[in-house]
Order: C-alpha cells, then structure tokens, then sequence
C-alpha cells in the first residue's frame, strides 16, 4: 500500500497549484520509500529533504502571489502556516544532517498529515477570492 498519493480530493482545481501540490505528495513519498529501503544512504535521504525543503518554498512563493492578486484576507496566517512548514522542514534537515534525528514514521506522518489539511483546509479558503477575481473561471471546477 502506498503511503501518500495525489488523490482527486486534494485537487483545487487551479492547475498551476495541483501540480505543484501533486510534486510535494511525489517528494513526501519518495522520501518515506527511501527511508523504507534498505539500501538507502544518509546522503540519498539528506538530497530529497532538501528538495522538499527547496521546492515547498517555491511553491509557497507562488500560492502566495496568487493571493496576494486576488486580495486574500487571511494571507498573514496562511503564510504563518507555510513559514511553520519550512522551519519544521529546515530543522529535521540540519538535525538529520548532523546526526541527532533520524527521518522515522513519525515525522512521515507528521508532513503527510500537515500537507493534507494545508491542502484540503487552509488552501480551500483562497478559492473563493480567486473566483472573484476571475468570475469567468470558475476556479472550483477547474479540476484538473
């Protein structure tokens, strides 16, 4: 069975974001596959935290923009939540790095759970103000 996959409930139907969204569910798998293998390396592990770390900070650049055009009105605490994610991300990484944690179960579930309700709470709310800004698109129903 498979950890964390990209499912159509996780889809906000901006296609830009869903791929994006799609790209970290792949990162947060494909770090828990590599600490389940056996022939993973430390360096293997380090290498795809920080690419979660690297590409979660472009993509919570972008979702932000897009806020930020639409004129959200909760941007300071969405953004508060991405800042959350990043430190907690960069943190693990320098820890993992020098050798006082372990990537476990734990902080796998932890990044599968906080991604899902970021997703399927907290990115939900800026539906509506993008589909104000642009009412010819419905952005609900932009699924991709």
């Amino acid at each position: 069975m498979t950890f964390f996959r990209w499912t159509d409930e996780l889809a906000l139907g901006i296609d830009v974001i869903d791929r994006q969204h799609r790209r970290l569910v792949d990162l947060i798998r494909s770090l828990h596959e590599d600490i389940l293998d056996k022939r993973h390396t430390r360096e293997s592990t380090a290498e795809v935290l920080e690419e979660l770390f690297l590409y979660a900070a472009i993509h919570f650049r972008e979702e932000e923009r897009l806020m930020e055009e639409c004129g959200y009105p909760d941007i300071d605490n969405h953004r508060q939540e991405h800042v959350f994610f990043l430190n907690k991300i960069k943190d693990l990484d320098m820890k993992f790095r020098s050798g006082s944690v372990t990537v476990n179960m734990e902080l796998m579930d932890f990044m599968k759970t906080w991604l899902q309700y970021h997703i399927k709470v907290t990115d939900r709310r800026y539906l509506t103000c993008m589909n104000r800004q642009n009412p010819s698109k419905d952005v609900d129903n932009q699924k991709s």
